[in-house]
């Protein structure tokens, strides 16, 4: 562990990378002091660039939450972030345990794995996509065929697009479930389950709020429109964006709708990223990504508004 003396504000943030990597330097010229805590180690090269050990005071190696929040108490931290899909779970616990701001720890795996998300949307009214939760190959692809081509398939837990699939045919089914379910996500094993769910027509969008006890409402950031292509094992590669003003009119009910999806995940602290589509049939939440967006949003946000 690498320290430095603790100036009285002091957050940590776990999993420091990705769009979550520059919370450090930014705690920093707030005069806040982070420590960053891992829950694993992050060998993929881009993830490890967006890490600077240098903006946080402290550099810790998860082992337990016990262990982790009696470091974290003795170090006053006043509040808990999560930076990246795979802190999510953990920051919820610690900060539980610290008694600092936080989403409910019991509800965490509706905002971290994309299954739970929907049986949450679906228990709560929330309109959604066809999904099932695959559990073999010939299951995903019988369910596609009966519910109509195209599909999406996807891990249940993954960030970036990786391993997500739009398929046209049974075969592209059983080729998508069975890489979906071997092949290792960038931060992580690959599941046995997969989430195989309608595609949604229409164009797609993501909306940004930041979510406060102290607000009545959460805050909207950002909203725009965007294009996805498929590349490799990547059917999300985000191009085109278009922001759109968070005053445009038609959209006030579509942003009501995406809180009340937030609402039925229970989010209640923090900054996060809410994907879906105007379709034919309406507005349909597509996934909540409960930590900051990635595709390089959070800095044209701050370099269209400061």
């Amino acid at each position: 562990m690498n320290a430095r003396p603790s100036p009285g504000r002091v957050v940590a943030v776990i999993d420091p990378v990705g769009p979550g990597g520059a919370f450090g330097a930014h705690a920093r010229a707030f005069g806040t002091e982070a420590i960053a805590v891992f829950t694993q180690r992050f060998d993929d090269p881009y993830l490890r660039m967006t890490f600077d050990p240098a903006d946080y005071a402290a550099v810790l190696e998860h082992r337990s939450v016990a262990t982790t929040t009696r470091i974290l108490r003795q170090r006053n931290v006043c509040a808990v972030v999560a930076a990246y899909q795979t802190s999510m779970v953990a920051a919820d616990l610690i900060a539980q345990q610290l008694s600092v701001p936080a989403n409910p720890a019991a509800t965490s795996d509706a905002r971290s794995n994309k299954t739970a998300m929907k049986q949450a949307w679906t228990s709560k009214g929330i309109a959604c996509a066809n999904w099932i939760q695959a559990t073999g190959a010939a299951q995903a692809a019988t369910w596609s065929a009966r519910n109509g081509f195209p599909v999406v398939v996807k891990p249940e837990a993954s960030a970036g697009g990786f391993n997500v699939f739009v398929c046209h045919t049974r075969a592209e089914v059983e080729d998508a479930y069975r890489l979906a379910s071997t092949l290792p996500q960038p931060f992580g094993p690959a599941t046995s389950t997969v989430l195989v769910e309608e595609f949604l027509d229409g164009d797609e969008y993501f909306v940004d709020l930041v979510h406060s006890p102290n607000l009545s409402r959460p805050q909207v950031l950002c909203l725009a429109r965007y294009d996805k292509i498929q590349l490799a094992n990547k059917a999300s590669v985000c191009r085109g964006f278009r922001s759109i003003g968070l005053d445009s009119p038609e959209l006030q009910p579509v942003i009501d709708y995406v809180i009340e999806a937030n609402k039925a995940l229970d989010v209640r602290v923090g900054v996060n990223d809410t994907e879906f589509k105007l379709t034919s049939k309406g507005a349909r939440v597509i996934e909540v990504n409960n930590r900051l967006p990635g595709a390089l949003t959070p800095q044209m946000i701050h370099a269209c508004t400061g």
